[in-house]
């Protein structure tokens, strides 16, 4: 797995990579409290060894990317939780954003409404398909954004998709 990631970052690395919301609420939640992936409604789906291979990923790449309409539902969906836990996850979203190494990308909700792809996906995953670097790698298990970007030829990974061979993420 550790290889493939690395097979990832050398193809895209220059690119960087492009996580989605339901990801990136794995991704805070996980920092917050690894515990508490199967206890947050957004993340029920997911186990730990998501979160560790996730985790695995992000480190290959030098920029991670996001948009205003990702962090809008993430910060949304984060608080979907008893305190003290929801001001743990603003917290800990907060201190991702500060990171050097994830960057927004700007993107008009104007131009994105007109995209083909607006009235299926909706606008968070059309800006997602629609952003300018194509090489970027899009990181998603939403199956209708992957469908998408299989009919493109842009690179995805899915994260549910990955078999695990070993429990030594816990």
């Amino acid at each position: 797995m550790i290889d493939s990631f690395k097979t990832l970052a050398r193809r895209h690395g220059n690119s960087g990579l492009l996580l989605d919301a339901n990801l990136f609420v794995l991704w805070i939640v996980g920092n917050v409290d690894k515990k508490l992936i199967t206890e947050h409604r957004k993340t029920t789906d997911y186990r730990i060894e998501h979160f560790a291979a996730l985790e695995m990923l992000l480190g290959e790449f030098k920029k991670i990317y996001t948009s205003p309409y990702i962090l809008s539902e993430v910060s949304n969906l984060v608080k979907a939780i008893k305190q003290p836990y929801r001001t743990q996850m603003l917290d800990a979203l907060r201190s991702i954003l500060q990171l050097e190494n994830v960057a927004e990308a700007e993107s008009s909700a104007r131009v994105t409404c007109m995209a083909e792809c607006f009235m299926s996906l909706g606008l968070t995953d059309a800006a997602i398909v629609e952003y300018p670097d194509k090489n970027v790698l899009v990181v998603t298990d939403d199956n209708p954004l992957i469908g998408k970007l299989q009919k493109l030829k842009r690179a995805f990974c899915s994260i549910k998709r990955i078999e695990f061979q070993s429990t030594d993420f816990v």
